[in-house]
């Protein structure tokens, strides 16, 4: 699991193994990163870097540091695509899309402004996003060849969409709780009491979260919730690769 945090004002990318416990500090001393996420398939990292005399820009390299490749500039909040092919990406309030290895990037939100936080549905035909004012921001969902965009949420707050493995369901964050919906609406259910930043496992039984400063995990078949591990301070959990 990769995840970030912010101490005195320094940002750390870490990896967490699950199983053993033990953490890599994968940040870098002679640049910014954040916002790193891992690719479906296990093989590379994107993330957002600023390079030592350079402007902030998505990159991707693979798991050991090595093909360090920069892809695009201004880009922030990036999302894999299931099959590990494409970016989504949040450039001046806009969401665009690219293919891993460079290119065009492709407009995808349409109109809407100030929007953010993509994630990919299974298939990798529709990316649901967060627009919107702040304090009435909404879960929008969109065709990646065109169709929608789509309102699925109410606009009373809803941001940090995750979209389930199995393509059912949409988690999403609002005034500090995490909620689940439809991928075209329709009713809501509250997940979590407390919790911000939701991300499913890889297998989508499981919803990792973060509390405070700490990890939790919420099992919805069993309807539990359990402490994984202490994070650290303004703990982001960015992605739960395999």
């Amino acid at each position: 699991m990769l995840y970030q945090t912010e101490e005195s004002g320094r940002l750390q990318i870490h990896l967490l193994n699950l199983a053993s416990g033990e953490r890599l500090d994968l940040s870098s001393p002679k640049r910014v990163d954040f916002a790193a996420v891992e690719a479906p398939d296990g093989k590379r990292i994107a993330l957002v870097s600023a390079p030592s005399g350079q402007t902030p820009g998505l990159f991707v390299k693979n798991l050991d540091g090595s093909g360090f490749l920069r892809l695009t500039d201004r880009a922030k909040g990036p999302a894999w695509s299931p099959d590990s092919s494409r970016l989504a990406f949040m450039r001046d309030g806009k969401i665009y899309a690219m293919k891993a290895t460079g290119g065009e990037a492709k407009l995808v939100s349409g109109r809407l402004e100030n929007c953010d936080s993509p994630t990919w549905g299974p298939g990798g035909t529709r990316i649901a996003f967060e627009s919107g004012r702040v304090g009435g921001r909404a879960i929008w969902v969109v065709g990646f060849e065109g169709a929608g965009p789509e309102k699925i949420t109410a606009g009373e707050d809803e941001t940090n969409p995750a979209w389930s493995p199995q393509g059912d369901r949409i988690a999403f964050q609002s005034r500090n709780n995490i909620y689940l919906t439809g991928p075209s609406g329709g009713d809501v259910t509250l997940a979590v009491k407390g919790g911000a930043f939701p991300t499913w496992s890889p297998e989508g039984k499981v919803l990792a979260f973060v509390r405070g400063e700490e990890l939790w995990v919420w099992a919805p078949a069993l309807d539990r919730e359990a402490r994984v591990a202490v994070l650290g301070p303004r703990a982001v959990v960015t992605s739960w690769g395999r």
